[in-house]
């Protein structure tokens, strides 16, 4: 039998500027020459859901990818009014100090393309590009609704099969190509 492998990425962790415990995975060569990508997921993800990618572009350049708090492995913010995009952009501007990294190509997700155009404005010089999906520049309000609905509907689930169910309902359009795909983005919400 052999050993399980290393997974392909680090573990990190840093303090926010209001002392939260947050988390990030931390893959590929930190001295790699290429600009490091940030890959920033939507509202309700985790840093999970750039596994693959991460795992591609790490072999040429770092790739970092974040929980935001009260997401995955990072601290839950006790104050609501912290569940804010300025504060998000503020744990990535330490999230990045601490990492070293000045400069990134961001990959971003729904809210995390909203974070992405934040940081043009916030920290302009640390933007390199950005590769932004599933937002646009305008926010319609029956698609907010529409995430409000799904956000409050968050009781538990019986097992994986009405996870993948409730997924499949509400975002038909993920790219999820097989029963095993669908099965990987609920283990990972």
């Amino acid at each position: 039998m052999t050993a399980p492998s290393a997974p392909p990425y680090h573990d990190r962790r840093f303090t926010s500027s209001d002392g939260l415990n947050l988390y990030f995975r931390d893959s590929g060569d930190p001295l790699s020459p290429r600009t490091p990508v940030l890959c920033l997921p939507g509202l309700s993800r985790n840093s999970r859901d750039f596994a693959a990618l991460a795992r591609r572009l790490s072999a040429t350049r770092r790739v970092l990818c974040p929980d935001y708090r009260g997401r995955g492995q990072s601290d839950y913010d006790p104050d609501w009014r912290n569940y804010h995009p300025r504060t998000y952009i503020e744990d990535i501007r330490h999230l990045l100090a601490v990492a070293g990294v000045g400069r990134v190509v961001v990959v971003g997700t729904s809210m995390g393309g909203i974070l992405a155009a934040g940081m043009a404005v916030a920290m302009p010089t640390v933007l390199a590009g950005a590769v932004i999906n599933d937002v646009g520049p305008e926010i319609g309000i029956r698609g907010l609704d529409r995430i409000v609905a799904y956000l409050q509907d968050a009781g538990p689930l019986a097992d994986w099969t009405a996870a993948v169910a409730k997924l499949r309902a509400n975002f038909p359009n993920l790219p999820a190509y097989s029963d095993g795909d669908w099965l990987k983005i609920a283990q990972s919400t």
